[in-house]
């Protein structure tokens, strides 16, 4: 999918450069910053329903 979409993938890698410039940075706090954009990418997708309830699970802090 973000092969395809340059603006999501732009978007994506703008908020995980952004959250890792963050000084004590913790991973939950990475996970859950990067929650939003994630939603939109997998809005998207071709996942299936179960594929895309799998990662928001692995992506729940």
């Amino acid at each position: 999918m973000l092969r395809s979409r340059a603006d999501l993938r732009d978007e994506y890698a703008a908020v995980k450069l952004a959250l890792a410039a963050v000084p004590g940075m913790d991973i939950d706090t990475y996970i859950a910053g990067k929650s939003a954009v994630l939603q939109k990418i997998l809005a998207v997708s071709d996942l299936t329903v179960e594929e895309r309830r799998q990662v928001l699970e692995l992506n729940d802090p």
